[in-house]
């Protein structure tokens, strides 16, 4: 056994010296990343609100505008029931039909117009013991339509092609209707970056708008036969887009009406 003494005190201050300087450096670097944290959460929080606000910017744009206020807009999602209506890869037209038609729905109400759905679920308007489904179920859309308090309708669908490589929207007018033919323009304009449709404005032998007094248009919102446009058709937020884009299209309609 040795027989020196350990001096505690020596020891002691020089353990004190050593750690001092540790301590010091310790705590500025806690500092530093107090504040980097600080900084990291703020910017975390920003980054966090502006996509709130980018996903509900259009929601609250919307709801503050009551140029609608007044009007009464039809919304026909086409086909449904015993009709599904064109098909491609097991998708039915009357579901993507549908689908937009709410999301159009919600936007022209948020904006101050009444909105009768000629449809809300996976049904046909023809009587049970209807022969020809189709055309009962037309008629009574024609129906709706002609209302006396009815503005302008909207009918909603998805178009089909032999020519596969044929794709975006096509918007048809009534023949001979200027502002039918003015609210198909509107719309198709805004539907034209979001389908990268290259159609202008159109009639043909639909029996919609040749039965209808009610000012309206048909959008074609995309050609199921074309694979770009099934999988894109196939996505909430595309079809947000696309309802938004008729919405928009409305929008400016009545604007040049003031």
């Amino acid at each position: 056994m040795s027989d020196h003494k350990l001096d505690f005190d020596a020891v002691n201050a020089s353990l004190c010296s050593g750690i001092a300087p540790l301590l010091f450096s310790y705590n500025k670097t806690m500092k530093r990343l107090k504040r980097k944290c600080w900084a990291t959460g703020s910017l975390i929080v920003l980054l966090i609100a502006a996509l709130v606000m980018r996903a509900f910017g259009r929601a609250i744009t919307v709801m503050s505008d009551t140029r609608l206020n007044g009007m009464t807009i039809v919304i026909d999602a086409g086909h449904g029931g015993k009709d599904p209506g064109a098909r491609s890869q097991a998708i039915d037209e009357d579901e993507i039909n549908l689908k937009t038609a709410k999301k159009l729905q919600r936007l022209l109400e948020g904006a101050g117009a009444e909105v009768i759905m000629i449809r809300e679920e996976d049904v046909d308007l023809a009587p049970a013991d209807a022969k020809n489904v189709k055309r009962e179920d037309l008629k009574k859309r024609v129906e709706i339509m002609n209302q006396p308090q009815v503005t302008l309708f909207i009918s909603i669908h998805c178009n089909i092609s032999l020519d596969k490589r044929v794709h975006g929207a096509e918007v048809y007018y009534q023949q001979g209707n200027e502002n039918s033919h003015q609210l198909a323009a509107a719309v198709l304009e805004r539907l034209r970056p979001v389908t990268q449709s290259k159609f202008q404005p159109k009639t043909g032998n639909i029996y919609i708008l040749k039965q209808t007094t009610t000012l309206g248009i048909l959008a074609e919102i995309g050609f199921l036969s074309n694979s770009q446009d099934l999988a894109a058709l196939q996505k909430d937020e595309h079809l947000d887009e696309i309802a938004y884009a008729i919405f928009q299209g409305i929008d400016d309609f009545v604007k040049i009406l003031e």
